[in-house]
């Protein structure tokens, strides 16, 4: 990658990773001598499942404490009311008391708010900050702060947060991540929804990929499991180049037996031929 054609690059983490770990790269790579800076971490939570869980894991309690800012994201599935969100709010601030939340559903905020960025006619921008950067979905150019330093709060700077001793007490979940990849054969659309619908994958904590299913050849299929075993499946457009299917994991105990199950999933050889699936 030619680093002088990058203006703004966005890190997203898998759900398992260690933020102190990521976060201690970047700021040795990209010191105050270095044109790079590390602008802000940011945490998304599912606000529906957070409420309902028992006691966060490990990893998230880590993501958390070490966040800048935090997606309370979802809040549409919580009540009207407002007692749940101020309650998830709640236990937010009990693991980072500095961040700045907002909520959101479908994780839908101003780029401004996450990014260190702003708009060309907001003062924000700086004399010096010539960089526009575009979006998809934004009409007004984006300026790269020239300065930065808006968004990245202590909390970033070390594991600290809350000293609550209960938070102490949290043990390691013991949750990892697998990624499998099928790019011989189509998915068989009944065997998957079978794989997708079984306890075993509806014990996850998430799932998330691109698939191939038959039937479907041109156009790529998306696939996401999340918070309370909440599946959604969406057609994507068409393939870019040749089709696969892939699909990671995230969750305790991982066995081969799940990435035997979403083999399984392939049509057989002769269905390939033209016989019902």
């Amino acid at each position: 990658v030619d680093t002088d054609e990058v203006n703004y690059l966005v890190v997203e983490t898998s759900g398992v990773t260690d933020p102190m770990s990521v976060i201690r790269t970047l700021d040795a790579k990209f010191g105050k001598c270095f044109r790079a800076r590390l602008d802000a971490v940011v945490t998304v939570i599912d606000s529906d499942q957070f409420l309902h869980s028992p006691l966060p894991s490990s990893e998230a309690i880590a993501q958390l404490q070490a966040a800048d800012i935090v997606l309370m994201n979802k809040v549409d599935l919580l009540r009207e009311n407002g007692a749940d969100l101020d309650l998830v709010e709640g236990r937010i601030r009990s693991y980072n008391s500095t961040a700045e939340i907002h909520r959101t559903v479908r994780s839908s905020i101003p780029l401004d708010r996450i990014l260190d960025v702003s708009p060309a006619d907001d003062g924000r921008a700086g004399g010096d900050a010539v960089i526009p950067i575009t979006h998809e979905r934004t009409k007004v150019p984006l300026y790269v702060s020239s300065t930065g330093g808006a968004l990245r709060r202590d909390a970033s700077s070390s594991v600290g947060g809350s000293s609550n001793g209960s938070h102490l007490l949290a043990k390691s979940s013991g949750y990892s991540s697998l990624s499998v990849t099928l790019a011989d054969r189509p998915l068989s659309l009944a065997k998957l929804q079978q794989f997708v619908t079984s306890p075993r994958v509806q014990k996850l904590a998430r799932m998330k990929g691109e698939l191939w299913i038959y039937g479907f050849d041109h156009y790529r299929c998306i696939l996401h499991l999340s918070g309370r075993g909440r599946l959604g499946f969406e057609l994507d457009g068409k393939w870019a180049g040749p089709p696969a299917s892939e699909l990671a994991f995230i969750g305790p105990r991982l066995d081969t037996d799940l990435e035997a199950g979403f083999g399984n999933c392939c049509i057989d050889k002769e269905e390939m031929s033209g016989k019902k699936i």
